[in-house]
């Protein structure tokens, strides 16, 4: 696993799309470098309008050993299409849309890493 991502985001907009399934929300996070579009599973995470989210996405098969153990929050997918500088990562159907320059191609495996601060 290669770390292609790590960093600390504020919340920008939070469930910008009120909550369209039971138990997925988006959230669009931004930090300095990058602005990042999360679906993750609410009911396993529960991200709050107030958060800061410290993630961490790895390029390659996850490994969980080498995940930190702060982390609560992970998912295995598959970066999907890579557009210039925007990259399109699936996680069995949520979606990672990272802004912002990251060394991922089309089809590479992906490995996400969240926790709340």
């Amino acid at each position: 696993m290669q770390e292609v991502l790590t960093g600390q985001y504020n919340i920008e907009i939070f469930d910008p799309d009120k909550q369209k399934y039971k138990n997925v929300r988006k959230v669009m996070l931004k930090s300095n470098s990058h602005r990042l579009e999360l679906e993750y599973n609410c009911v396993l995470f529960e991200i709050k309008e107030r958060n800061i989210v410290d993630i961490i996405v790895y390029k390659g098969v996850t490994v969980e050993e080498l995940i930190p153990e702060e982390y609560n929050y992970a998912c295995q997918g598959v970066c999907y299409r890579k557009t210039g500088n925007i990259s399109y990562i699936s996680f069995g159907g949520m979606i990672l849309i990272i802004e912002g320059e990251v060394d991922l191609q089309d089809l590479d495996n992906v490995c996400l890493a969240a926790k709340l601060i």
